[in-house]
């Protein structure tokens, strides 16, 4: 019996990779960049949680978590609403001198006049339309995590929570404490670095029309920033779990 449970979760584990792979090479194909919400992939597994016969054992184990997510959505939100409606400062100079200090200039910048490379007519290479699916891959990539985690080390979920519990609430702390910009607002509405291009908002947008806006809650909340925290907290859980194993998700 438990040799069979093993298999049904190998088989839906596999069925979900599978199908993320399908939509991964289909986005990069045919060059489509559609939005995958939160909300898409909570459904996903809370439908494979189903068919394994654990949706009771799920609802318990990460109903809390879930909406504890979208709390945080909503005070990140309401945190840039707040700082517009009363005109506080936003900050952007001490993360400017930390990175000349560190790589002697701003590595958006000379990464992209080193490698960003559009064609005469306005298009993007694979490597610009590559890095956007890396970069909205973050919105879910932390749920799959922790659903494979639950899967196979439930016994382990509580630690994998508890990180992301800490990692939002210091988030918040630091989105109400210290506004940030990112480097794009530094460019285009302060002008203290050179101009950039926001090739992953064109190409999402170019697909959906304004649907950046739909997930950019807070543009500027760029520290800590949840494109680089969230899958670093991911690494740290998966290495103490699985060590190499789970080494294609390091890379």
């Amino acid at each position: 019996m438990r040799e069979k449970g093993r298999t049904s979760q190998r088989a839906s584990l596999a069925l979900v990779i599978a199908a993320l792979s399908t939509a991964l090479a289909f986005l990069l194909v045919f060059q489509r960049f559609l939005f995958l919400p939160k909300i898409v992939m909570v459904l996903l597994i809370m439908l494979a949680a189903w068919l394994l016969g654990k949706f009771g054992l799920f609802m318990k184990d990460w109903f809390v978590f879930i909406a504890f997510i979208y709390l945080f959505d909503s005070l990140r939100g309401i945190i840039y609403i707040l700082t517009c409606k009363l005109s506080l400062p936003v900050h952007t100079l001490y993360v400017l001198k930390a990175e000349k200090a560190l790589f002697g200039g701003i590595p958006s910048v000379f990464l992209q006049n080193l490698l960003l490379r559009p064609d005469p007519a306005g298009n993007f290479s694979w490597l610009e339309k590559t890095l956007t699916v890396f970069y909205g891959s973050h919105f879910i990539a932390f749920l799959l995590v922790g659903w494979i985690i639950w899967l196979y080390r439930r016994e382990t979920h509580s630690l994998y929570t508890a990180a992301f519990y800490f990692l939002m609430s210091l988030g918040i702390l630091f989105y109400a404490i210290a506004p940030t910009v990112p480097p794009w607002m530094a460019s285009d509405h302060f002008g203290l670095i050179p101009p950039l291009t926001r090739f992953n908002t064109i190409l999402f947008n170019f697909a959906i029309p304004d649907i950046s806006g739909g997930f950019d809650t807070n543009p500027i909340a760029a520290m800590p920033s949840l494109h680089a925290a969230f899958p670093i907290l991911c690494s740290f859980l998966l290495w103490d779990i699985y060590r190499w194993k789970a080494a294609a998700f390091h890379v």
